[in-house]
């Protein structure tokens, strides 16, 4: 397994993904965002207990978002695939961004 981002929010100017990924995944994997530019924001939310949730690294360029995380049990989903273990959102550059 690996760290696999699922688009489920596919809007040209916003966008989310749904992570998955086993405890030994700690990347670094690119996800491509097909902004066609480097977002402006991207917010992350964790989505395993507390006591569990690993330190995340999320980065981005004008291709893709770069997601690292730390390699500890429990960091990663039970179900390989399918444990959605963070939540990424990303917004688009563009003139009327505040």
């Amino acid at each position: 397994m690996a760290i696999v981002g699922t688009n489920v929010i596919n809007n040209p100017n916003y966008k989310v993904w749904d992570i998955t990924c086993l405890d030994a995944d700690a990347g670094p994997t690119n996800v491509a965002h097909g902004f066609g530019a480097a977002p402006v924001e991207v917010t992350i939310t964790k989505q395993v207990s507390a006591a569990l949730a690993p330190e995340w690294a999320v980065t981005w360029d004008a291709t893709n978002l770069i997601f690292t995380k730390q390699g500890t049990a429990g960091s990663g989903g039970g179900v390989p695939g399918t444990t959605v273990v963070l939540r990424v959102f990303a917004r688009r550059p563009h003139t009327n961004a505040r």
